[in-house]
Formats: C-alpha cells, structure tokens, sequence
C-alpha cells in the first residue's frame, strides 16, 4: 500500500510504501525549532506520530563568568567523616550578575556560601562549600554542582566513591577489597 504525504498547505507530497517511512522525516516542533517525525505503533495496533521539542540549549555564560574547584570527593569508606570541598565562584565581567540558585543535588549539598543574589563585576569572587557525608553507603557517586542566574548556568561535577569497611574486615586480608 502507497500511503500519499500532502504538506499543511494542501499541496501534494511525497508517497510512502509504509508508515515507518515517516520515522526521521524533518519537521518543527511547537517551539519553531527543527526536530524529526516519530511514529510510534501501541499495543492496541493505533498509531502516533509527533514531531518532538527539541530541547534548547542554554546561551553561553556572560564573558568573565567562571566556577572552578575540586569536584573530586575521593574514595572513603562508608563510616568516614563528612568531607568538603570549596570552589570558586568568579565575576570577571564588567557588570555584577545575579545569583538565582546555587545547588547540588542527590548525596551532595551546598554546605554554605558567600554568594548573595548578585555578584559584583570586576573579578569578584564569592565561595562555596559542597559536602559529601560518606554514611550514604557503599557506591559510586556523581552529581553536578550548579550557579544559575538569568542567562547562565555554570556546573562543576561532583564525584565520589565509597568502600564498605565492612568489606575491608572480611575480605582485605585477601586482596579483595582496596
């Protein structure tokens, strides 16, 4: 079977052999933005077909804007005491910024901060300190720290990794457990 594609105008299109044919075909989501036809078939046999939002990406951070710092938590155990690293949030620009979130999520929290809601041009500087309480467990950890103010979002990763020292009881006289 021949299925016919007419365009939005009426005007005659091109003919496919079969539905899945309209997988991939270009189209613009509801944004204005330029995406790809997805044809989906439920278990029911009825068809859908979408034209997707294509996420946008955030603009580029104003010039002189910068977040710097060790995001790396290191390898603890699982009865070691919180540890925290600092970073640096920088204002290189000429103007002061405004400060609408500063926040890292999952086993990683913003301890305390010097930021305010604007940080003023010039190269100031203003701190941030990320803990990360090692009695979350035994794992392999990561996260993102993030300073969001209009028009930007800067992002530091946070990692980290936890032993069981119940482990290094058992099992470290076998060179097992690190």
């Amino acid at each position: 079977m021949t299925y016919a594609c007419n365009g939005a105008d009426g005007t005659s299109g091109s003919s496919l052999t079969k539905i899945d044919d309209l997988n991939g075909i270009a189209c613009t989501d509801h944004n204005g933005h330029a995406s790809t036809v997805v044809v989906s078939v439920a278990a029911d046999g009825s068809l859908s077909l979408s034209c997707p939002t294509v996420a946008t990406p955030p603009p580029p951070p104003p010039p002189g804007l910068g977040l710097s710092g060790n995001g790396s938590f290191g390898t603890s155990h699982d009865t070691s005491p919180v540890r925290f690293n600092t970073f640096t949030f920088t204002n290189g620009g000429p103007a002061a910024v405004t400060i609408d979130a500063v926040e890292a999520d999952d086993v990683f929290a913003v301890s305390s901060t010097t930021c305010g809601a604007q940080l003023a041009g010039g190269g100031a500087t203003c701190e941030i300190v990320v803990s990360f309480d090692p009695a979350v467990g035994a794992g392999d950890y990561a996260d993102m720290l993030t300073v969001r103010g209009p028009g930007y979002a800067l992002t530091a990763a946070l990692q980290a990794h936890v032993l069981e020292t119940g482990c290094l009881r058992r099992l470290a006289k076998k060179g097992i457990c690190p």
